[in-house]
């Protein structure tokens, strides 16, 4: 069974011993740390990545060579793709973060050194709250349906529904976006990530073993939609 991954934090800060204890301290916590040294290096980092790779909470010192926390995240902000990524900004005068947070909103959030660790995990968690709740999660329920990620058990209407780890990662997928259309190369991205192995029709398979798995006399309509040209999703906009 393919694991639910707990969520990615990239850490940039260039001192070696305070990014080592800061990631320390979040793999403690339970989550996956990447580290850099420099602005540059985290956009590469978050640039090359593909989509299901890419961090999910930037925690960034304010102070680093080269181009600066603020600068990156106005970069960030200016992209479609990296825009929603929240971020963290680390600095030693509160003053500066109050007043770089209110001109230009591009962090979500700010830490003052020292901090706790505790307070660190604290913030990390906060903002995955606001952005993908789902994240620090066990639990997903959309509708009647439930899928327990710590189990890797499913059901609807209280009845347990029993479907493969491929199934299992779509739907995953489609309950943590459920009004998001996702095409079948999107899928097949977070399910394999970059393959030349799998046929992009095999989506279509897995998506036909789920809708059987789900079907339910009480629906009037497949579970999971099929968006002409585009491809699934639970909700339809303007209908569900």
């Amino acid at each position: 069974m393919t694991a639910h991954l707990p969520p990615t934090i990239l850490v940039v800060a260039p001192d070696i011993v305070f990014r080592t204890t800061m990631s320390n301290c979040l793999e403690r916590a339970g989550f996956i740390t990447q580290s850099v040294a420099t602005g540059d290096e985290a956009l590469i980092l978050i640039e090359s990545a593909p989509a299901y790779k890419k961090p999910n909470v930037i925690v960034m010192e304010q102070n680093l060579d080269g181009l600066r926390g603020i600068e990156i995240c106005s970069i960030l902000r200016a992209k479609y793709v990296t825009k929603p990524l929240p971020v963290i900004l680390i600095d030693t005068d509160s003053k500066v973060l109050d007043q770089l947070k209110g001109d230009a909103a591009a962090f979500d959030d700010y830490l003052i050194k020292p901090f706790a660790q505790n307070d660190l995990v604290s913030k990390v968690k906060s903002v995955l709250n606001k952005v993908r709740p789902t994240l620090v999660s066990k639990t997903l329920e959309y509708k009647d349906l439930k899928m327990d990620l710590a189990s890797y058990k499913v059901s609807r209407h209280g009845r347990e529904i029993h479907i493969g780890p491929t199934e299992f990662k779509i739907l995953q997928c489609l309950i943590e976006s459920p009004k998001k259309i996702f095409s079948r190369e999107s899928l097949m991205q977070y399910v394999w990530g970059h393959t030349s192995n799998v046929e992009v029709r095999t989506i279509d398979v897995h998506i036909n073993r789920l809708r059987t798995a789900l079907k339910s006399s009480l629906d009037n309509a497949p579970f999971i939609k099929t968006v002409r040209s585009m491809g699934y999703c639970l909700s339809l906009p303007g209908i569900d």
